[in-house]
Formats: structure tokens, sequence, C-alpha cells
């Protein structure tokens, strides 16, 4: 499923900013076309169309009397009068006409860049992302799952802006959202941990491309043999309310993992990705995916501003994927959380002082009081280390408790060592307790061999095991160096 979902992604990178230097340099009627030249809800009160009153869901049907029905018809006629005014007839959904007379103008340049540049953009960056990821980790379902994810939403971005005027592959971009919720629910029951249900029964994992495919064919249908010009619309908010519901199962499923996860590595990981999933999703299910399933007015689509937030969460994926220095990023995250609530106490204590000021004083104390200022700052200087530590200590307890997992499997190892003199044994505990806490992909244990002075695998079922010399560097810096060392190892061609 990701080889086909990348090359179309690739195809469409290609072809988008093709497509949309065109539209670019073409005749700007004043408003985006949906299929069936359905009036977009994206608009500006400045464009021209807008500014005389076209709406969303008018249907445009005729320019300077010659009936148009999609795009290309739309084009042809805006190639032949070029900017001279025309006359616009629009239907309203109980079948009134009206016509309106528009001048065509140039788009703007900002217009372009915000509903082309950033959105194409913002799916070249997945694109890429998912790439890189699939190249690192493509033998794991996690890296597969991510480059299916990865390459829907990349579809999704850079075919947004010829959804609304060219149109040559809105159904391409009608199935993207549709193929994004189904990837995004896939990778949801594998990473950061295979969900029980997935381990039991394997075939699982793919649940969701049934019902996505399931869920897409109205859209389908409607796109290629419409019943009416606006049942798309029902199909379209199908696919909103399915984009919403598996945001909503992914945030749950990770929450989930991290306070029931097995391993504190996959706590940590998850608490990483549910960072970045809440930037990402949460401002676009609030503004607009649900007020518009559920029929009210939601805020106007900013593609400027939720595509690039969507970027947040394939950067925390990808760093959970790859697992490089989490337990950094770990200590980040929750310095950031501290900093930001010593931040706002500050500010609601600054606030509450002049209050409480202006009451003792019988007087109303401004903020640029030098009495008020001088207080703020004693009592700052008194109290704002005490209170950033008990914040700090307050987060650790609460989000970040992976030191107490550790302490609890080194007792778990020492007690065992204790009782257990047998070496086999004492191995093959080992190994369950690092997979139990780590959950490594490898994991090879060296015991050092006084007799020849190096050190040698204990790995059952493995031949050929390779045997580091004493005398080896990575000996010398593993005995100097008393924290995790990093290695990156060269790849195979």
């Amino acid at each position: 499923m990701p080889v086909p979902i990348a090359i179309a992604a690739l195809i469409i990178l290609v072809l988008a900013p093709i497509w949309a230097y065109r539209w670019y340099q073409e005749p700007f009627l004043g408003l985006l076309l949906e299929p069936n030249n359905i009036v977009s809800r994206i608009s500006d009160a400045s464009w021209p169309a807008i500014e005389q009153g076209a709406k969303w869901p008018e249907q445009m049907v005729s320019l300077n009397g010659q009936p148009v029905t999609n795009a290309a018809d739309v084009e042809k006629v805006l190639t032949t009068n070029g900017f001279s005014p025309l006359e616009a007839v629009f239907l309203d959904e109980q079948g009134y006409e009206r016509t309106l007379r528009l001048t065509p103008i140039h788009v703007p340049l900002a217009d372009w860049i915000k509903l082309f540049a950033i959105p194409y953009l913002a799916g070249l960056t997945f694109f890429l992302i998912g790439l890189w990821t699939y190249r690192m980790r493509g033998h794991l379902r996690a890296g597969r799952a991510f480059m299916a994810f990865a390459g829907a939403v990349s579809l999704t971005a850079t075919t947004f802006f010829d959804m609304n005027t060219t149109q040559h592959v809105v159904l391409l971009w009608s199935l993207s959202l549709f193929m994004a919720s189904g990837a995004l629910v896939h990778l949801a029951f594998v990473f950061p941990q295979q969900m029980p249900f997935v381990d039991r029964w394997p075939l699982m994992r793919f649940l969701s491309w049934p019902v996505s495919i399931l869920l897409a064919l109205p859209a389908v249908r409607e796109l290629l043999f419409p019943s009416s010009p606006r049942a798309y619309i029902q199909t379209w908010l199908m696919g909103y309310g399915y984009i919403a519901v598996t945001m909503m199962l992914f945030l749950v499923m990770l929450t989930v993992r991290i306070f029931r996860g097995e391993s504190p590595v996959v706590r940590q990981q998850s608490r990483v990705i549910v960072f970045g999933a809440v930037i990402a999703f949460v401002p676009m299910m609030l503004f607009y995916l649900i007020p518009t399933v559920l029929g009210g007015q939601p805020l106007p689509f900013n593609a400027a501003l939720y595509f690039p937030l969507l970027v947040i969460l394939p950067l925390t994926v990808t760093y959970a994927i790859l697992r490089y220095r989490l337990l950094d990023v770990d200590r980040i995250l929750g310095k950031a959380l501290t900093y930001t609530l010593v931040t706002a106490l500050a500010l609601v204590f600054f606030y509450l002082l002049v209050a409480l000021l202006s009451i003792a004083l019988s007087w109303r104390v401004g903020a640029d009081n030098s009495l008020l200022i001088a207080i703020y700052l004693l009592l700052l200087v008194l109290g704002l280390t005490p209170l950033r530590n008990f914040i700090q200590r307050t987060i650790d307890r609460l989000f970040y408790p992976a030191s107490a997992d550790y302490h609890r499997t080194l007792n778990t190892l020492s007690s065992h060592l204790l009782v257990t003199p047998d070496l086999g044994r004492t191995l093959q505990f080992l190994r369950e307790q690092m997979q139990q806490a780590l959950k490594p992909e490898d994991l090879a244990i060296y015991l050092y061999d006084d007799d020849h002075r190096t050190y040698e695998e204990h790995t059952p079922g493995i031949r050929n095991k390779p045997v580091i010399p004493a005398s080896d560097p990575l000996i010398g810096v593993l005995n100097n160096d008393s924290t995790a060392i990093t290695c990156t190892l060269p790849t195979e061609n």
C-alpha cells in the first residue's frame, strides 16, 4: 500500500506546480469553484465575485451566455474573454437564478501563495519525511504505515488547490481524504507498539482500509456520475467526519499507551507523538471539521494555518520511530511545559497583586506603578525558583515517570542475580527484562572472556558471532563513558 500511494504523491508533486502556475496567469473571476462549478467555501471578501455576493453553495451555470458545467468550460470562456467585463449566471439551492456582472482580475500573489504554495510545501514536507522514514525503517510495520499516511496527506495538501481551481485530479483529492484517515488508524494500530489484538490477529492492522474504501465509494460515484450538482457535498462531509473520528481515535489510542504501555520507551514515544498530534489536529478539528460536519458555521478554512500545523505530526512520529535521543526530547518537552506554566502563573500573580494593592490602598494602582513593580520583583526573586522546582517535580511525577520504571527493572535484575547462579538462565532473564523495558529491535549481550581478552556475544541460535577484542576503540569508549552510546552503522546498498 505505501508504494502506490508514494508514487501517486510523487507524480502530483511534479504536476501540481505546472497546473497552478498556468491558472495563476489566467484571468480570475474573484471566486473559486468546486466540482460542477459550485462556489467554494474558500473565499475572500475583496475578490470581485465574492464582493458582489456570490457564495457557497451557489452554482455558476453560464458566462456571457455560454453554458459552463466544469472548470475546463470556465477556462475556455475566460481565455477568450480576457479581462473584459462579463455576465455570470448563478443558481441557488432553490433553483432561483441571478446574474452578476464581473470584471476579471489578476489573482493576488499573496492569495496564490496562501492557497497553493503553502499547502504544496506542506505536502512536499510530508512526502520527504515519509520517504526518509521509509528508507530508514521500511522493514518495520510502523515505517510502512507511516509512509502510507504521509503519502496520503501529501496528496491531500498538493491537490487542495487543484480541487478548487483546475480540477484535473479532484477525484484523487476526494480519495486522499479517506486514504489519509485509513492510514492514520493503521498507524495507530502498530505504532509505537502493536495493539494486543493485532498481535493475536495480524491482519487486523488493515481493518481501516476496507472501511475507508466503503466510505469513499459514494464520493467516487457522485463525482463520476452525479445524481445532482451538490450531491458530492454530503460525501465530502462524510470524509470530514471520518477524518475527525480517526484523529480522535489516534489521540485516544496514544493516550491509552501513555498510561498502560508495557514499556517506558513506548510511553515516552506516545507522549512525544501526542504532543505533535494535539498541535496538528486539534485546531482543525475544533474550528473547521467538527463545526462543518455538524452543520454549524465553521471559521473559514485557513490553508496557510492548518497545513503547516499538520507538519508537526510527521516530525514527532519520525522522531519516535527512529528513537534517536528520545529521552532528551522528553526532557525538552518537560522543561518547555514547566517554563510555560511558570510564565503563566507569574502573569496571573502580577495582575492579582495589582488587584490586591488597589483594594488595600483604596485607589486604582496602574501596571507601571513603581511600588507595584518593586514588590513584584522582590516576590519574584524570592519565589520563582521554588515555584519552578515545584512545577518541574510535579510534571516529572505525572508525565515522565520513566526513571521509576528503570529503577524497578534494575532492582528486579539485582534480586534475580542473587538467586540464579546459572549463566544461561541469567542471560535469558536479562534478555526478557530488556525486551520488556526498552522494546529494542535487536538485542545482543556481550560478555568478557578473560582467557582470550575478548568480548563475545551470547545470543542463542546465532552462528559466526562477531568477537570484539578488548583493545577495540569501542570498548575504550564504553569503559570511559557511563552514559548510553548512540552509534550510526553503515547501510548496505
